[in-house]
């Protein structure tokens, strides 16, 4: 199992407008037996912070990653968790990529901070749970490559500093929303 991953960025601030753009390259390379794959894959990030106010800021950020089953689930091995079940490595499964959009506002005064965020991600083709069972009440639990997953969440988490060094109270809330195909 081999990793590989080049990376570059560039950052600087004009006027209101911050900015961070890099660009990689990332290469995965794995061989056991006759399976093996050699994944690569074109990975650019870009955030754009703005500030709006001088206690309100905006911030977006689009980022391509990797997502790497672990060695026992791309191997070729069978693990046994107990008496009925196993979990069943998938030599024919590969790294999928992952797609990422955040979209923050953080708001700071000196006593109260609160971040309102949101994540749209995509994982096209990614590896998922699969689970069977055999004739003799055996549970397999492996990894298949599926259509992929999409996830939506919003949120907030919000500090107010009631009484500074002391007392502090806190809200955080989320939703989302998971889509796997």
């Amino acid at each position: 199992n081999n990793s590989l991953y080049l990376f570059g960025e560039v950052k600087g601030t004009w006027s209101k407008l911050g900015y961070v753009a890099g660009l990689g390259v990332s290469n995965e390379h794995y061989r056991q037996g006759d399976h093996r794959f050699s994944f690569w894959l074109f990975r650019p990030k870009t955030t754009l912070t703005y500030a709006i106010f001088p206690s309100l800021r905006v911030r977006y950020s689009l980022e391509i990653s990797q997502h790497i089953s672990q060695i026992a689930m791309i191997s070729d091995t069978k693990i046994r968790q107990n008496s009925m079940e196993w979990t069943v490595g998938n030599p024919d499964i590969t790294p999928n990529k992952v797609i990422a959009h955040q979209l923050k506002f953080s708001y700071t005064l000196p006593r109260i901070t609160s971040e309102l965020y949101s994540e749209y991600r995509i994982n096209p083709n990614c590896n998922m749970a699969s689970y069977s069972r055999t004739a003799d009440n055996q549970f397999y639990y492996t990894q298949k490559i599926q259509r992929g997953i999409k996830l939506f969440y919003i949120g907030n988490d919000t500090n107010w500093d009631v009484i500074p060094d002391v007392l502090s109270c806190s809200l955080s809330a989320t939703l989302g929303r998971f889509i796997n195909q």
